[in-house]
């Protein structure tokens, strides 16, 4: 029996970007609207799609993620997996956090909440203290690099965010070269991450499992 949950343990949503948004706060989030990514494995091809709802609130905003992935082999589907995620942000700053995840059937669920000591997190009951600072684990925009921690999927404890490069270069993004930034990351090891002129993701590619997993934004073409 093939097990893909390696695959499936994509990085927590950290949406940010310097847009108008981020100009009252500090915030990791994007301008409101709609974010679509597609989800590629190396050796697999597309196994499924990523789609984020950003919306401004009068204390700050709300990010409403789903994910949804099926892996065939040979025409067959050996693997699904879906996942819903909330995440508010008040004052500039993580307020509250919820995952609710289903793989092949297998339920969990991740929530983090900020309270008088900071944040908490609670992984199918075992719960974590984080960092203040601390952010869902995810490049969605550049200001990513501004933060010192975040945390995942696979798991509630912390790490450390570290650049290694961060170089200007044109992306060839649906069938248009786009001004972009190249961002390496020493930690979380691995990562690479492909950003617009406004900040926004465009492309996001990591190790998982053996496998290379990339997540490509899909915009409109001209």
């Amino acid at each position: 029996m093939h097990d893909f949950r390696h695959l499936l343990l994509l990085p927590l949503i950290s949406l940010a970007t310097a847009g108008p948004a981020a100009a009252e706060t500090d915030a990791c989030v994007p301008p409101a609207g709609r974010y679509d990514f597609a989800i590629d494995v190396s050796g697999l091809g597309q196994v499924g799609a990523l789609t984020g709802i950003v919306k401004t609130t009068a204390e700050g905003a709300t990010i409403d993620v789903q994910t949804q992935i099926v892996v065939r082999i040979a025409g067959i589907a050996v693997h699904r997996h879906v996942e819903t995620r909330h995440t508010e942000w008040r004052a500039g700053r993580l307020f509250a956090y919820r995952a609710d995840i289903r793989s092949n059937g297998k339920r969990s669920t991740v929530r983090v909440a900020r309270g008088a000591s900071g944040l908490t997190a609670t992984r199918n009951g075992a719960a974590t203290t984080l960092p203040a600072d601390a952010v869902p684990g995810f490049p969605w925009a550049r200001c990513i690099v501004d933060r010192k921690h975040i945390f995942g999927l696979s798991s509630t404890r912390p790490s450390p965010i570290v650049v290694a490069a961060n170089m200007a270069l044109s992306l060839r993004v649906a069938g248009r070269d786009v001004p972009a930034r190249e961002v390496r990351f020493t930690s979380p090891k691995g990562w690479v991450a492909w950003f617009a002129e406004d900040g926004t993701l465009l492309r996001h590619s990591f190790d998982s499992g053996g496998r290379r997993v990339t997540l490509i934004r899909t915009l409109p073409k001209r």
